[in-house]
């Protein structure tokens, strides 16, 4: 499954790009469609090797197109708000790339970081990081500010994005990790929606820039919430579960 996956990924986006996003995502649901009666139906291991290969081509095609969509979808606003300030297509296009380009390499440092001092520290200080970025956007009208906010953007959500995901796996009990994720993920995503409608709301009543700067407004607001209300779920910064020998602290020998 993971290594299907891992090459369906590779060609999702080619194949997207040539064809559109649409056809790809339906050719990844399709590909799902036999995997659960491949495995009530399976007489050997063969086929449920085959339903394996079914889903990872699934999951690559539908996920990566989903993502992608996203994508689309949340660098609508952006590119218009820069080219009515007069940047031409390679400066969007350049802008558009310095996001996700900080956000993907960024977070191969931010996820080790936050095992070592903690998961509440980068969730503020990313979630602080982009409503400054959203709000440098809003204000930017020529392509060096715009490159600063779009790099600042890519390292706020690069704090964010992995150190979410382990908060949740640092409280949530494998019996229940599953659900717990899956409410995760429906307020999360359920955000690119919201996000999108609220936005597309904003931009038509008051203008972009306009909506830009409210919306950082309110990623403000999630930031200082989250200093304010949340704790740190990393053990090894709250000092649960931790080697006893770390501690300085002998185990009882049941005496």
């Amino acid at each position: 499954f993971g290594a299907t996956k891992a090459v369906t990924n590779f060609f999702a986006g080619t194949l997207s790009d040539r064809y559109g996003r649409k056809p790809v995502l339906i050719a990844g649901w399709l590909a799902g469609l036999p995997v659960p009666l491949l495995l009530i139906w399976a007489p050997s291991w063969g086929w449920i090797v085959a339903a394996n290969i079914l889903l990872g081509v699934n999951q690559g095609l539908a996920w990566s197109t989903t993502v992608i969509m996203k994508v689309d979808l949340a660098w609508g606003l952006f590119p218009l708000l820069f080219a009515t300030a007069g940047l031409s297509l390679g400066q969007i296009g350049a802008l558009a790339a310095l996001y996700p380009a900080v956000w993907g390499i960024g977070q191969l440092a931010t996820g080790p970081l936050s095992d070592r001092y903690g998961r509440k520290p980068f969730i503020v200080t990313g979630m602080l990081t982009q409503a400054a970025a959203l709000a440098w956007t809003a204000a930017a009208t020529t392509f060096a500010p715009g490159a600063v906010a779009a790099v600042l953007l890519g390292a706020g959500t690069a704090m964010v994005y992995p150190t979410l995901l382990a908060a949740i796996g640092d409280v949530a009990h494998p019996t229940w990790r599953a659900r717990a994720v899956g409410v995760y993920r429906l307020w999360r995503d359920g955000g690119f929606a919201a996000g999108a409608l609220l936005a597309g709301i904003l931009a038509d009543t008051y203008g972009i820039r306009t909506a830009t700067a409210l919306v950082a407004g309110l990623t403000a607001a999630s930031g200082i919430l989250a200093a304010i209300r949340m704790y740190e779920t990393h053990h090894q910064r709250t000092g649960h579960g931790r080697n006893p020998c770390e501690t300085g602290v002998r185990p009882r020998t049941g005496r």
